[in-house]
């Protein structure tokens, strides 16, 4: 019976160790010293808190040995004891003290569990939810992401789509737009025919104050019938159904002939300024009809600066690349352009209004002072030139107007490593391969004028 007793101690699952009063070991399990890799002979008389490592020598003496003396017992203290080699063993340690019944402690019985696949557990457990938390920070930073993603993809697409149906409002403008002009032209040219007809019949009659006043009559008719056609005329041009006569011009020349009659168009109290680049490209346009856009463009500058500013007009050479067009709501091909730029110092214009400056009939003047049709005109022999036209305005500040004019044919380069572009700008801008060769024209009371570049927009 002492044999198995015995041999239950020495086998038991966990370590057992019984000390005395000062905690010296005088008795140790053969389990426990399996553990340790140290023989039972070398534990005993070893103090207990010996076989710790050094924070738990700290914390025995400091925490555990007052807890012992004091209420007799601690269970379940994480310790590390120390075996052979420095070997290291996570333990679970149990102590109870035994007294006599006069309360002399007799000795100290300690049970140690061996914790290793405990701590295992819990380094696992915890690099588990270390890499959980990482997972999940990175899935939020995903989510963020994604969700910025599809806020920028919306933005993108309702950009796109409200670009869509600006091009097919005006599309549809233009076309209800073209075809009434197109009918009332028609009907105007029988008015106009019919007129002349009748002033033709009245030098056959007598004269008196009868024929005089029919012939008043039929004079103030002609006159409104050509106001008429001159109105059709401008909607069949922001229709694109106005008939040009192409050719190749030299904007600048252009320009600098029409300075006069812009500045007397402009005032005294408003500057001109003409600039051109130099190696200026021609450009194939109806000569009457970007004299006719000029004009409607200084008139509207003029208005815009009632207290006075300047009106600069730039004429240089333009790339607009596939990037660039493709941001474009109307179809624009890429490629060389002759830019005429017109800027003003004027009151500026706000986004809503931007939106609908091409429309005909929109005007913000007042009623009587605008037909609304000077923009629309431009626009429509812009695009039925095959070119572009792009208008930027701050209030406060002013607005600049480009046009891009398609390049004359036979003004390309006939060799392919000629015709590759110096540079290429987004939405137009001076190519620096150019050097700054300018004219000027200034209001006849102004100060000297000093060049100015007109930075692209």
């Amino acid at each position: 019976m002492e044999d198995d007793v015995t041999d239950l101690f020495e086998s038991a699952p966990c370590g057992y160790v019984s000390a005395d009063p000062g905690g010296r070991i005088s008795k140790v399990n053969q389990t426990l010293a399996d553990w340790l890799g140290l023989p039972k002979e070398e534990l005993v008389g070893r103090r207990f808190q010996d076989l710790l490592n050094i924070a738990g020598k700290i914390y025995y003496e400091t925490h555990f040995a007052p807890l012992l003396r004091m209420q007799g017992f601690f269970h379940e203290v994480a310790l590390d004891l120390v075996g052979a080699g420095g070997r290291r063993l996570p333990a679970l340690v149990n102590a109870v003290e035994r007294r006599d019944d006069e309360g002399r402690v007799l000795f100290i019985r300690i049970t140690v569990f061996n914790a290793s696949d405990r701590r295992r557990y819990e380094g696992e457990l915890l690099e588990a939810r270390r890499q959980a938390e990482a997972a999940s920070a990175e899935l939020r930073l995903l989510n963020e992401t994604l969700e910025h993603r599809v806020e920028e993809a919306v933005a993108e697409r309702m950009k796109v789509e409200e670009a869509l149906r600006q091009a097919q409002k005006m599309e549809a403008i233009g076309q209800l737009t073209g075809g009434v002009a197109h009918d009332f032209n028609n009907l105007l040219t029988v008015i106009l025919g019919g007129l002349e007809a009748i002033r033709k019949q009245l030098v056959l009659l007598p004269s008196g104050a009868e024929t005089q006043r029919i012939e008043r009559a039929a004079a103030m008719a002609a006159h409104g019938a050509e106001r008429a056609a001159t109105l059709t005329a401008r909607l069949l041009a922001f229709s694109r159904r106005q008939p040009l006569e192409p050719k190749a011009v030299e904007p600048a020349r252009l320009v600098t002939g029409l300075a006069d009659l812009l500045q007397r168009t402009l005032g005294e109290t408003i500057a001109l300024e003409t600039v051109s680049g130099a190696g200026l490209w021609r450009t194939l346009v109806d000569p009457g009809e970007l004299e006719n856009a000029l004009v409607n463009l200084a008139v509207n500058a003029r208005d815009a600066m009632p207290g006075g500013g300047r009106l600069t007009i730039e004429t240089t050479n333009a790339y607009l690349d596939e990037s660039y067009v493709e941001t474009v709501p109307e179809p624009v091909p890429p490629g060389r352009y002759v830019l005429v730029a017109v800027s003003d110092t004027g009151t500026g214009m706000d986004q809503e209004t931007l939106a609908r400056v091409f429309e005909p009939f929109f005007t913000t003047k007042e009623v009587g002072k605008g037909t609304g049709l000077g923009l629309s005109q431009v626009y429509g022999f812009v695009r039925q030139t095959g070119g572009h036209i792009r208008i930027y305005s701050e209030l406060g500040i002013g607005t600049t107007v480009k046009l891009y004019l398609p390049r004359a044919a036979d003004d390309l380069p006939s060799s392919p490593e000629a015709a590759r572009p110096a540079s290429r700008s987004r939405g137009g801008g001076r190519d620096p391969s150019f050097s700054s060769r300018t004219t000027r024209t200034c209001a006849p009371s102004a100060p000297a004028c000093s060049w100015i570049s007109v930075t692209p927009c």
